[in-house]
């Protein structure tokens, strides 16, 4: 894979990590007026398959909530339990997470394999699920970026989050 030419056309989504969804949600409406956010939603491993440094993960992840805005989906995330996100948030406060890619060549595996050449890791975090139609990896690029990068493979013909939640 050539990595001289763009390969990730478009931002699908910008994630942030909050310690309190419900607290983050109302502030964001009352006193920015950006909303109105979907009701959250659990992602689990109960639900598809996650998995978190190479580990199926069986477990509530994380509480969801999406607002579509801007051309794009703002996701907010409060970590569940003893979880790596929590870590995150521990470490780091409540803030930007990662950002999402829809990838622009069809060869999504090879562009894991290159990402992990540039960083030394592996996928930090790969979810499948719900028939074929979810598919995602977050790669670990705090060193080099301070964030995640959430790529996803290509969908020919979508131009917008696949999902309205």
């Amino acid at each position: 894979m050539d990595f001289d030419k763009p390969k990730l056309n478009k931002i699908f989504q910008i994630g942030i990590l909050v310690k309190d969804l419900d607290k983050a949600k109302k502030i964001y409406e009352e006193v920015f007026g950006i909303g109105p956010w979907s009701e959250p939603g659990i992602m689990s491993g109960k639900k598809m398959e996650l998995y978190v440094n190479g580990e199926r993960l069986n477990d509530d992840f994380f509480k969801v909530s999406m607002l579509h805005r801007y051309g794009f989906e703002i996701e907010m995330i409060e970590p569940i339990g003893d979880t790596p996100l929590k870590e995150w948030v521990d470490k780091h406060g409540s803030g930007l997470h990662h950002i999402d890619f829809r990838l622009d060549d069809g060869d999504y595996e090879g562009f894991l394999e290159k990402a992990k050449e540039i960083t030394g890791k592996d996928t930090w975090l790969r979810g499948t699920g719900f028939g074929g139609r979810m598919d995602f990896s977050y790669i670990d690029m705090t060193e080099e970026l301070g964030m995640y990068v959430e790529v996803k493979p290509p969908r020919p013909g979508e131009d917008r989050p696949g999902f309205d939640y």
